[in-house]
């Protein structure tokens, strides 16, 4: 009887032992998958850029800005609601959460055009801004830009180069010249056209082609005149010639590429 009694009592503390070690250790694990773990839906962040409305005096002042890869936060102009060169950059950024980032605003910027704000990543994160780095996207395909002013979003249209998947909705009236691209450079070297015309340039090299304007590489001859990134073999770039001059142009990639648009 005494021993039936002893296995009890050791039954029971055994069983108790059992319960309280096993809750101990899984109660840190519990808290753990609710509160720390990132893949929980609570901590899982998007691209996200805050800009407060403000006058552009000596900086610009990024409220919040969380960026899903490491990269920097560029400044651009609109120029006659076209997009325009860069005139500044953030310091590098990690990727994650940045508050208060101060972006000074020097020579290159003269107060007269419009500012946005866009989000690039670092391409090999080599934590230096260069002609690699391109505006990150968020999960439906749009780049993330504000404004600086008002600190609204830019919208897409103005962010997008100008495409072939373009052309029958900008076209219309608009009276189109075609130059192609070659590894030899650009045919024609030189084209005429009347103010308003539609330049189409056609990739037909073997490498990638990035049309801007003079001077290289700052292409601030006309500013907006720049695909501001690369074209593939078949694809097109377009842009509307709306001011008179003789337009010198290049290759980025390859700067030994030249020609001319003359718009009269």
């Amino acid at each position: 009887m005494f021993k039936s009694i002893v296995v009890a009592i050791f039954l029971v503390g055994a069983v108790g032992a059992f319960v309280f070690f096993t809750n101990t250790q899984k109660s840190p694990d519990y808290h753990l998958d609710v509160s720390k773990d990132s893949s929980t839906p609570e901590q899982v962040f998007s691209l996200e850029l805050n800009v407060g409305a403000q006058t552009i005096d000596d900086s610009v002042t990024i409220t919040r800005a969380y960026l899903t890869e490491s990269g920097f936060i560029v400044l651009r102009e609109v120029i006659e609601s076209k997009l325009g060169q860069i005139v500044e950059i953030s310091q590098y950024l990690k990727a994650g959460e940045h508050a208060d980032i101060k972006i000074p605003v020097g020579d290159f910027y003269d107060g007269t055009n419009e500012l946005i704000a866009v989000i690039y990543k670092d391409v090999g994160d080599d934590e230096v801004f260069n002609d690699l780095d391109t505006p990150i996207v968020d999960a439906k395909g749009s780049v993330m830009a504000r404004y600086v002013k008002t600190g609204e979003v830019v919208p897409a249209s103005l962010l997008q180069a100008n495409t072939n998947s373009q052309l029958g909705h900008m076209m219309g009236n608009m009276k189109m010249e075609t130059v192609r691209y070659t590894n030899d450079g650009f045919v024609p070297t030189q084209l005429d056209i009347q103010v308003g015309t539609m330049v189409q340039f056609v990739n037909e090299s073997d490498t990638d082609m990035w049309v801007a304007s003079n001077v290289h590489p700052a292409h601030d001859i006309l500013p907006t005149f720049d695909q501001f990134g690369t074209t593939e073999k078949g694809g097109v770039y377009t842009y509307v010639f709306d001011k008179a001059g003789d337009w010198k142009y290049h290759d980025h990639i390859n700067a030994a590429f030249e020609g001319v648009i003359s718009v009269q």
